[in-house]
């Protein structure tokens, strides 16, 4: 049987405007992920003879946005914290992308030296797991941001939909199924320029388990985002529902 896990009343909503610990570091906060939403971004934007950034300082810098992000949208006052997260589960030798040109070979792998991300926990405090009524503290897995650092340069023959046996989002969906314990859940990926939102279900009749988040409003647009200034604001948006979202466990808890 599901149970919720009731949240410590004195855990806040990240987004509760009377929240001053929230308020009074947003704006240094949206300062420094702006700067490195940028500075990411245009690290693939440089003319031809401009100094080429190395993929492996790409990846530092998009570790380092990762996790701002998710210091911003998962705060420590509502109970949040994140730790760094291996991949290994399914990208061990490196993460495996289909290709549909004969003339290449089958397979685009992305070297795990390019791979990296992190967890975020979040802590609950809750009275019905002791008989005598003690409060009790749970650390859950909440979600999972994977960086995958790629030119996309063959991104046009890559095998997607139906037909693929592995998606970019599966290195989410791995670690949300298998390291986390989550049966239904959320998570991120940076891959190269762009940034993509997932949902997790691994349901028993469910064929693919991670498959990309949609508009409700617009059901054919998905959360698949160019990382250009343009974009922040809807990626502002969906971080933001992303972080109201339940997460529910294969032990039956469902934590809101």
């Amino acid at each position: 049987m599901s149970s919720s896990i009731p949240v410590d009343p004195s855990l806040k909503d990240p987004y509760d405007p009377n929240d001053s610990c929230t308020s009074s570091r947003s704006a240094a906060d949206v300062l420094i992920i702006r700067t490195l939403y940028e500075q990411y971004f245009q690290s693939y934007q440089l003319a031809p003879g401009q100094h080429t950034p190395t993929n492996e300082s790409r990846l530092s810098l998009a570790l380092e946005l990762a996790k701002a992000m998710l210091e911003y949208y998962f705060p420590a006052s509502n109970g949040y914290s994140t730790r760094t997260a291996s991949f290994n589960k399914l990208a061990q030798w490196g993460f495996p992308i289909q290709l549909d040109d004969p003339s290449e070979v089958a397979t685009h792998v992305i070297p795990p030296s390019l791979i990296g991300g992190w967890y975020v926990d979040r802590k609950y405090e809750h009275a019905d797991a002791d008989p005598n009524g003690a409060v009790v503290s749970t650390v859950l897995p909440h979600t999972v941001f994977a960086v995958m650092i790629d030119d996309l340069a063959t991104k046009p023959h890559w095998v997607v939909g139906k037909n693929a046996l592995v998606i970019p989002g599966d290195i989410v969906g791995t670690n949300l199924g298998l390291e986390c314990g989550i049966a239904k859940g959320q998570g991120i990926l940076i891959m190269g320029p762009t940034i993509e939102f997932y949902k997790f279900n691994k349901g028993a009749n469910i064929r693919r388990t991670t498959y990309i988040m949609r508009d409700y409003r617009l059901p054919s647009r998905d959360f698949s985002f160019t990382m250009d200034v343009a974009n922040i604001n809807e990626i502002d948006m969906v971080f933001r529902d992303l972080a109201r979202m339940p997460v529910a466990y294969e032990n039956g808890i469902i934590a809101n």
